[in-house]
């Protein structure tokens, strides 16, 4: 089934798909939080951009920085949930464990960057070493031919 993805905001339609959207079966409205752009276009966008992952607080990248103070009145029970959520104990634990496992995976990708590094550098100094090899075969074939 051919999808059409519409901009909520200007009602075009979006030429690119979406893996997971494609998969669904059924129509519906999905809204890609990491696509939002910074400027907020619609009353929906202002409000979901307090889920963005773009604005963090600089002591505790769990807490959006939000200024609460910038959104309707009805919208500040909304702002305030993610706030509310990193103050749970099971969430703030389930969060460090994420962090934990996070730091893990990028140690383990410069681990493997830089054994790839080794990888390329070693084939290069066999290449080098098959071409001496090469080279020598060359010689000694000549000097025997010499003969």
């Amino acid at each position: 089934m051919l999808r059409r993805y519409y901009d909520a905001a200007t009602g075009e339609e979006i030429a690119e798909r979406e893996e997971f959207i494609e998969g669904l079966t059924h129509d519906s409205f999905v809204i890609q939080i990491p696509r939002l752009r910074p400027e907020r276009r619609t009353a929906t966008e202002r409000l979901l951009a307090v889920f963005g992952q773009h604005r963090r607080d600089e002591r505790d990248g769990h807490l959006p920085d939000v200024d609460e103070a910038t959104y309707p009145e009805e919208y500040r029970k909304v702002v305030r949930w993610p706030n509310v959520a990193v103050s749970e104990p099971d969430i703030r634990r389930t969060m460090e464990v994420g962090d934990d496992i996070l730091a893990e995976l990028e140690d383990m990708e410069c681990q493997i960057a830089g054994k790839d590094k080794v990888i390329e550098e070693n084939a290069g100094t066999l290449d080098e070493k098959d071409r001496a090899l090469a080279e020598k075969d060359r010689l000694i074939a000549e000097l025997r031919g010499s003969r």
